[in-house]
């Protein structure tokens, strides 16, 4: 797991240094007929998630929005968006990638981003006891699984317990982590969903940095727990 999983943290902290975020009131905010956002000084065009985010907090329908784009009536769509836009004082949460707004999120989003998610794990498991089977990374989600290297204590059976865990920085997904066999009958494995395996989930919304931090932590704690429970039912099975 170290090179591997050192290498998914470094493209997760490489992504963080080219992030802004800002908090502004939607009515100090207007569309430009570039289709960009203009607040303050700034002027950032947006992503096609991030699109759709605005469309839904105003409720303009983005396919009507789309269509408009599509046979350029940029002026006409930058109206819309800019009329529920004048008389609303909601606090948005506009979160920016590299030159452009990857998530339009509410005020009240709790960030929680992925390298912190890593580094707790990193800080949960020993390095030396996991491999990295699987991950994907990009500015808008995490995906990863992570199983351990000695197989599970189950008599002629090739199992080894893992976690895979799912989240995004633009309102994608909450945190899921989730308890996960891997049994290897050929290269790429098998994995068996376990029901009620659930270490860990969290919507990114109403919940403290400080409770985030610590409800994850004390959800990947319970995997040895679980990984033990798991075993002992399939010997009995």
């Amino acid at each position: 797991m170290n090179e591997d999983f050192n290498k998914l943290l470094a493209a997760a902290n490489e992504i963080q240094t080219k992030c802004n975020d800002y908090k502004v009131r939607a009515n100090d905010i207007a569309m430009g007929n570039d289709l960009k956002l203009n607040f303050g000084e700034h002027k950032i065009p947006m992503s096609d998630l991030a699109t759709g985010h605005l469309c839904g907090k105003l409720k303009v329908p983005s396919r009507y929005f789309n269509r408009l784009v599509e046979t350029e009536q940029n002026e006409l769509a930058a109206q819309n968006i800019n009329c529920w836009l004048e008389d609303n004082p909601k606090e948005l949460f506009l979160r920016e990638y590299d030159g452009r707004i990857r998530g339009v999120l509410s005020g009240s989003y709790s960030v929680y981003d992925a390298p912190e998610i890593l580094q707790t794990v990193s800080e949960v498991f020993d390095p030396n006891t996991f491999k990295l089977k699987g991950s994907f990374i990009n500015e808008e989600r995490l995906h990863l699984r992570l199983i351990e290297n000695e197989m599970m204590n189950v008599e002629g059976e090739d199992l080894f317990a893992g976690i895979s865990l799912d989240s995004s920085d633009v309102g994608r997904s909450g945190l899921s982590v989730k308890f996960f066999i891997w049994k290897q009958v050929c290269t790429n494995g098998l994995v068996i969903a376990q029901r009620s395996a659930k270490l860990f989930r969290q919507k990114h919304i109403g919940i403290t940095h400080e409770d985030f931090a610590a409800g994850l932590n004390e959800g990947l704690q319970t995997f040895y727990e679980l990984k033990d429970s798991i075993a002992e039912s399939i010997r009995e099975t």
